[in-house]
């Protein structure tokens, strides 16, 4: 039989005794099974031990004596499966240990609750905090599927501001969908992150300082049609714009040197600058089409080209017309240079005009037996160096060919004026495109002498009658014997 102070059991205790023989000072026991803490009574031969002065008993399986025993000692462990004193905890120890869940149906008061929430649960319903003297208090809600703080310290990291209904926290992660009714504003310090995105169904989002990163693509959909910018926006990707949408600039666009504007499919019509001019590039099938009742085009303050519309086109030197086409025809204002072959089926000259070509005199040696005369330079020729040589034969070309040049029955004339010294040096013949030709001289023979000094002039009227095939009618004029 135990000596010491005797236990009350309920209708329904379930217990055991286990019994070890100790060793020569053994201290440390291990009972089979465990135990319930502060549900074990330890006896040593037959006397009852106090807990926490003879032994201690606080982890479920150790029992630790304070002194060590004789050897044989009989150490008793009575242990209670299903204890219910209510006065099992000892309000008089500074320390104890719960091993296990402690249930509690009323109200639990303590001066200070401690711990890292880590293992609290079942927060159904929330909880509710006054703070008393503004002391520093936590509340943590783990795994709880509602719950509320009415009340919270304002010395923290996170409190409850009652006079103002504001809840403040210097960052709140939420890993799932956080729902806010009946929220006016959310201000933030810092970066608001979503990982999943930011939608606004109302009122749109508004930035009004700073810069804002999609690192991701941004969408509008639904009700919110518009985005509206007031500041510098950075875009690292694509901007893509529905088929359906417009984009509209309250100002201007602005693209860096090189930056495209491409439009089609294919980028088929492109607009750039590279640093140092300006490019309209249509790289596509089809026409490049500028349209209008009226097209003008300007250079700095004045006018270059003006087209319009079942009317004049209007050609501009200086903001000064100089060329206006009319129903028969075209209107040149100031005279006409012309280089090349220029080809005219009626020509009108108002009385007191000048018609005048520049003649060519590019030679450096005189017309030889071979000598061309390259009517791409002008149709007056002039040699200053004296023609050398009996019986020479001229070539008549152009750049491109006399037969391109001329279509059939289209005519030109052609002068060469040369300096002469000797009368046996003359030109009797031509060839045109370097091909033999017929020549029919004025007055029926091709000459046979030249003049003695100053200059002679050939002068040789051409008509394409058919493929390569030219009627020439040459003439030889002197200004000596």
């Amino acid at each position: 039989m135990a000596i010491g102070n005797p236990i009350t059991l309920t209708d329904n205790v379930a217990s055991k005794s286990i019994t070890i023989v100790a060793t020569a000072g053994q201290t440390a026991f291990t009972p089979s099974g465990g135990y319930i803490i502060n549900q074990i009574a330890v006896y040593r031969n037959g006397v009852r031990l106090v807990d926490g002065r003879d032994y201690t008993a606080r982890d479920g399986s150790l029992v630790t004596l304070a002194s060590g025993c004789t050897a044989d000692d009989v150490v008793e462990f009575q242990i209670f499966d299903d204890f219910r004193v209510a006065d099992a905890i000892n309000q008089n120890d500074s320390d104890q240990t719960i091993d296990g869940n402690l249930n509690i149906v009323g109200i639990v008061s303590a001066t200070t609750l401690t711990g890292d929430g880590t293992n609290i649960t079942g927060l159904s319903t929330g909880v509710s905090i006054n703070a008393a003297g503004g002391a520093l208090q936590r509340v943590v809600l783990v795994n709880a599927t509602s719950g509320v703080a009415n009340t919270m310290a304002n010395t923290g990291d996170l409190y409850y501001n009652n006079t103002t209904s504001t809840l403040y926290a210097p960052n709140v992660n939420v890993s799932g969908t956080m729902t806010q009714e009946d929220v006016q504003n959310v201000d933030s310090t810092g970066i608001v992150t979503g990982g999943l995105g930011l939608r606004a169904t109302k009122g749109g989002v508004e930035v009004t300082a700073g810069v804002s990163t999609f690192g991701a693509n941004l969408v509008l959909v639904g009700g919110v049609n518009q985005l509206n910018v007031s500041g510098v926006s950075t875009l690292s990707g694509n901007v893509t714009v529905g088929s359906g949408a417009t984009v509209g600039f309250a100002k201007s666009l602005s693209l860096a040197d090189g930056a495209f504007i491409n439009f089609g499919n294919a980028d088929d019509m492109q607009i750039y600058h590279d640093g140092s001019n300006s490019y309209i590039v249509d790289r596509g099938t089809g026409e490049l089409k500028i349209t209008g009742s009226i097209v003008t085009i300007e250079g700095t303050g004045e006018t270059l080209a003006k087209f319009t519309d079942d009317g004049a086109a209007e050609l501009y030197y200086n903001n000064t017309k100089r060329l206006e086409t009319i129903s028969t025809g075209m209107t040149v204002t100031g005279g006409v240079n012309a280089s090349g072959l220029s080809t005219f089926q009626g020509v009108s000259f108002t009385p007191g005009s000048i018609m005048k070509e520049t003649a060519y005199s590019g030679f450096s040696t005189g017309w030889q037996a071979n000598g061309d005369l390259n009517i791409s330079n002008g149709n007056v020729q002039y040699n200053p160096h004296y023609l050398d040589g009996t019986a020479n034969t001229l070539n008549i070309v152009s750049s491109v060919g006399i037969n391109t040049d001329l279509k059939i029955a289209e005519s030109i004339t052609v002068t060469g004026i040369t300096s002469v010294r000797e009368t046996v040096a003359y030109v009797n013949d031509i060839t045109i495109d370097h091909a033999a030709v017929d020549v029919y001289w004025t007055g029926g023979d091709a000459p046979d002498a030249g003049g003695g000094s100053n200059y002679d002039t050939y002068t040789f009227n051409i008509i394409k009658i058919a493929n390569a095939s030219y009627a020439v009618i040459g003439n030889q004029t002197l200004t000596s014997s």
